[in-house]
């Protein structure tokens, strides 16, 4: 939840000073700031996986909103976590 928050004051910031709405996909900010993790990462999923899944599953998915991407991922992680889990307030 924290990196999502973080992601979405940079998109706030940007849009701020260009005067318009301005949404940075994450792979644009990878793309960017690390490349050579990019490039290692597309490689082991390419090994691990067949090419067609980086192009067709992973490319959309990390061309979402970097604050979107990482606040669903927050809430998935939520959820698996709370699954199964007993209340005991009463």
């Amino acid at each position: 939840m924290g990196v999502s928050l973080l992601f979405a004051v940079f998109d706030i910031a940007r849009s701020i000073a260009q005067l318009r709405l301005v949404v940075t996909p994450f792979l644009q900010s990878l793309q960017d700031y690390l490349p050579e993790y990019l490039a290692a990462f597309a490689g082991f999923i390419r090994q691990v996986f067949w090419n067609g899944f980086w192009n067709n599953w992973m490319v959309p998915v990390l061309n979402m909103p970097g604050w979107f991407l990482f606040l669903v991922l927050s809430i998935v992680c939520f959820a698996a976590g709370t699954i199964g889990r007993k209340s005991y307030a009463r």
